[in-house]
């Protein structure tokens, strides 16, 4: 009995030995593999990235005719892209392109592409509009004199003086010796101690809103400036400015309301063949 006893022992210690490597060889070969599917999965999702980011670039710059002097993963450089850089600098270019690419950036863009992209388009039917129409005769003296005469404002210089004041009371009595007919100079010299200016404003256009009448003599309402001082401005001065000194530029206006008219025709007949939907947005409502 007591030999009988370590042989099974032994028989036991034998057999959990013989185990032992095949399970660890098991657990190894099992690791390897999920490191093999972890790698393999990686590897193709690389590469699927690497794709759709080679498609978009593809998508932006398309091959084109031309001599290529260089390709950056595979994008082709044209030579009259380089436009005086250097073969290496038009590739630094491209390099830093692919790069913002692949981060996104181009989406901050989109809205300015898209408006660049119209006014190239606009251009380019304007200009297929025009070369459509027949010969247009020259702009003749005749419709320039008209033109002229219809918009004299335009085609004057008109001087203004200014009186300025900060305090708001005084508004009442400075109107007064205005409208009396006073000097505004004189009209300084009333305040001696006070900040009530007189200023040459010498020709000045922008300002001619301000006046109901544009005559010599004719002075505004009481303004309130920016700045928080208040004005009364007056025109002393109006010069005309000869026709011949303007025939060019009353040529150019006249050529650009009629290439103007020119794509409103070709627009409104878009709009009966075509039954283009136009809707107005009234923002009041």
């Amino acid at each position: 009995m007591k030999r009988i006893i370590p042989l099974l022992l032994l028989t036991v210690m034998f057999s959990f030995a013989c185990s032992q490597p095949e399970e660890s060889e098991n657990s190894t070969t099992t690791n390897s593999e999920n490191t093999v599917e972890v790698q393999q999965k990686d590897s193709a999702e690389k590469q699927q990235t690497d794709a759709q980011t080679e498609n978009q670039i593809k998508r932006v710059k398309p091959e084109k005719k031309g001599k290529v002097v260089a390709r950056v993963n595979g994008v082709p450089i044209y030579e009259d892209e380089i436009n005086g850089k250097s073969l290496n600098s038009a590739i630094t270019d491209e390099i830093l392109y692919q790069e913002g690419l692949k981060r996104g950036l181009d989406e901050k863009y989109e809205d300015r592409v898209m408006e660049y992209q119209m006014s190239l388009v606009v251009r380019d039917m304007k200009s297929r509009i025009l070369g459509d129409l027949p010969p247009t005769k020259e702009v003749s003296n005749e419709e320039i004199e008209e033109y002229y005469e219809a918009n004299k404002d335009k085609y004057m210089n008109i001087k203004m003086e200014e009186i300025n004041f900060s305090d708001k009371e005084k508004s009442e009595e400075i109107k007064k010796m205005v409208g009396d007919g006073k000097d505004f100079k004189e009209i300084e010299s009333q305040y001696p101690e006070s900040d009530v200016k007189f200023n040459d404003l010498g020709y000045n256009k922008k300002l001619m809103r301000y006046f109901d009448t544009k005559e010599v003599g004719a002075v505004t309402e009481v303004i309130e400036k920016g700045d928080g001082t208040y004005s009364v401005l007056k025109i002393v001065e109006i010069k005309e400015i000869p026709t011949h000194q303007v025939r060019n530029s009353i040529k150019h206006s006249l050529e650009a309301r009629a290439k103007a008219q020119a794509y409103n025709d070709f627009a409104e007949k878009i709009k009966e063949e075509s039954s283009v939907n136009i809707e107005i947005i009234n923002e009041s409502n």
